[in-house]
């Protein structure tokens, strides 16, 4: 596994983490994800994964994250502000950073005009891929996001839920509720279980899994 430079929120504690990736696998998360073997020593502060280094001025962007995101640390920055997306006033908005257009609502939930009211739907892996081509404000290519994608929305700089509260409103935060987790169409390499992301703390998620049911948020476009 690699260090990034990203912090993460550990959801057990409100204390911090640091977003590690593995190679062996593409997992991607706080070191209790990505180091299921405890290979850099579980807990241990000093943990010894590797580091490669880039070039360039960082990616980050944004102001100081001022509470419209739910648990964020403030001295944070925020790349998932109000201001990155596109609200079209139909229960869908746009990512304008990755031009990706997305249901506010997860499947099962309703968009009343200023909220998701109700649950989202638990179902399998092979129920959510049935869920493309489903129609709703207007077109019918939506489809399960690959896990590209999916990660896009996670904000792991905060928890319970790591994602923008306003644009994707009574998103799921806790693990027992549904919602928490979050289906991609993308298989793993390693063995096949499809990859997902849970929502508590943005946490790319492998392992196993494939028959456990999970929550599904469609998507438009592509990446």
């Amino acid at each position: 596994a690699y260090w990034s430079a990203t912090p993460a929120v550990n959801p057990f504690n409100g204390e911090f983490d640091i977003t590690v990736l593995s190679f062996y696998d593409g997992a991607e998360g706080p070191i209790r994800y990505a180091d299921p073997y405890g290979i850099g020593g579980g807990s241990v502060v000093f943990t010894p994964f590797r580091t490669r280094l880039v070039s360039g001025a960082s990616t980050a962007s944004g102001a100081p994250i001022s509470g419209r995101l739910s648990s964020c640390y403030e001295n944070m920055l925020n790349e998932w502000s109000d201001s990155r997306y596109t609200d079209h006033n139909d229960g869908t908005v746009t990512d304008k950073k990755t031009t990706l257009m997305w249901k506010q609502c997860a499947e099962g939930q309703t968009f009343t005009g200023s909220t998701c009211s109700g649950i989202p739907t638990l179902m399998t892996w092979g129920a959510a891929l049935a869920k493309d081509g489903s129609p709703f404000a207007g077109y019918t290519d939506w489809r399960v996001p690959n896990i590209k994608e999916l990660a896009s929305l996670a904000a792991p700089i905060c928890y319970k839920p790591a994602i923008n509260t306003t644009m994707f409103p009574n998103s799921g935060s806790s693990p027992t509720t549904p919602g928490y987790v979050y289906w991609s169409s993308t298989a793993q390499v390693t063995n096949g279980i499809p990859w997902r992301v849970d929502n508590i703390d943005g946490a790319v998620v492998g392992g196993s899994g494939l028959g456990l049911p999970a929550s599904v948020r469609l998507v438009r476009g592509g990446l």
